[in-house]
């Protein structure tokens, strides 16, 4: 059976993502934690690692609902959450979106 790093980097290489930023000007700060909304969904994690074309998040979670979008933005829990057992690969042409967290929130199932 293969590890997850081994799926995850398997994953990366068939979609051609797999290869570092070489920008050092880039908005997003490793270790910090990011809303990112997509297309279809949005989602809390902590950025793991950026390539050219996605966003690896850790100890993500989907948000179905925030409830008020601006006090979810300030560290007000959300109506629905329901985190990821592993990381989570976000494909940037899919974003609309990403505001950095200032205040944590804790990821659970609401």
């Amino acid at each position: 059976m293969l590890s997850q790093q081994t799926k995850q980097e398997l994953i990366l290489q068939l979609l051609q993502i797999d290869k570092p930023k070489q920008e050092s000007n880039s908005f997003y700060q490793i270790g910090e934690d990011y809303v990112v909304r997509s297309v279809t969904m949005i989602y809390l994690g902590k950025l793991k690692q950026e390539t050219q074309d996605a966003l690896i998040l850790e100890d993500c979670a989907w948000i179905p609902e925030t409830s008020r979008w601006s006090d979810f933005l300030t560290g007000t829990k959300p109506k629905e959450m329901e985190p990821y057992p592993d990381d989570v690969i976000i494909y940037k042409g899919a974003l609309l979106d990403v505001v950095k967290m200032k205040n944590k929130i804790e990821r659970e199932v609401i």
